[in-house]
């Protein structure tokens, strides 16, 4: 199942948006059994509201980005929602900002990691349009409605909110695998040109198909190469091999 974390300041919004996505991903922070405990969620937004403050000294953000470094990155989600407002004051920074710093900053190691932004604010919001072209793709904005009442609606939740998880998550991983692969041709020393599909197929919709652990092993495979040989290219031809002719026969060159 696919990781996703979630970045809501309302419980009862989380809370609900746990609850319509826990069937079908792997949702973070974590609900416990026991109503009362929200433990986890508390760890997950007290440094996030810290760390987009504009209340708090250096010392505090400085901590609160740590913080968060360490459980972004440790946890490593295929896909992060953020609300647009997650701090309660005038002047504090936004979801759009935390989104960037995740992206740019010291957040998150992966910058290709997808980010759906779930807000009541509408994307016509000027100050919303101003500031989201500074957060690079993939990403996407939905709005949840005035009130946020959108997300109790089962219909808008399964035709819209799943939807588009789904589609980030595929774009995603189609960007990492190209940089990826990209990565491994130069790394044996070929140019691309001189690897070919004889029969290309449509990239996008392989790519889609394959589960979690073979995209991991394409991502992860530029790791395992040392300097080029022809064994380590002819295993390499093997593995792409056999990821693409598991979903669509293609003979490769």
């Amino acid at each position: 199942m696919h990781k996703i974390l979630i970045i809501e300041n309302q419980y009862h919004q989380f809370k609900q948006l746990y609850n319509e996505l826990k069937a079908d991903y792997d949702v973070y922070p974590k609900l416990a059994d026991d109503p009362g405990d929200i433990s986890d969620f508390k760890a997950l937004m007290n440094p996030v509201r810290v760390y987009l403050s504009t209340r708090y000294n250096e010392s505090h953000f400085l901590q609160a980005q740590e913080r968060l470094a360490t459980l972004i990155n440790d946890l490593n989600p295929e896909l992060i929602i953020i609300d647009y407002v997650l701090v309660g004051h005038k002047n504090a920074n936004t979801g759009i900002n935390l989104a960037y710093f995740i992206k740019e900053d010291k957040l998150m190691k992966d910058k290709e990691k997808p980010i759906l932004f779930l807000s009541r604010t509408p994307f016509s919001n000027s100050k919303v349009i101003g500031t989201i072209g500074k957060v690079r793709e993939p990403q996407h904005w939905l709005c949840k409605g005035y009130s946020g009442g959108k997300i109790f609606e089962k219909d808008f939740m399964e035709d819209v909110v799943k939807k588009e998880i789904d589609k980030l998550i595929a774009k995603s991983n189609l960007e990492r695998v190209n940089l990826s692969l990209a990565l491994i041709f130069n790394l044996i020393s070929l140019e691309e040109n001189d690897f070919k599909l004889l029969h290309p197929p449509d990239r996008d919709s392989i790519i889609g198909q394959l589960n979690y652990e073979e995209i991991q092993d394409i991502l992860d495979y530029p790791e395992k190469l040392g300097p080029a040989n022809k064994q380590e290219i002819d295993q390499f031809v093997a593995f792409l091999t056999g990821l693409f002719t598991k979903y669509k026969p293609t003979p490769i060159s």
